[in-house]
């Protein structure tokens, strides 16, 4: 019952129904939230090397601001 089933959902050739396009749709949201959240920790390892790598930053330099005058 079950296989006959689902064989003829793969064999119906009618077109798109609503609970296609919704699994579709999540589908969809399901790629994008794993992609962004890869994306972003990757981002913020990258960022924390780079911050890692130059050191805090000199926010007075004596040498730069007398040449402002």
């Amino acid at each position: 019952m079950l296989v006959s089933s689902i064989r003829r959902f793969f064999l119906e050739e009618d077109g798109l129904t609503a609970t296609e396009y919704a699994i579709l749709l999540a589908l969809v949201i399901v790629v994008g939230v794993v992609a962004a959240r890869s994306l972003g920790a990757n981002t913020a390892h990258a960022f924390q090397a780079l911050d890692a790598a130059t050191g805090p930053a000199d926010l007075y330099d004596a040498e730069y601001t007398s040449t402002l005058r």
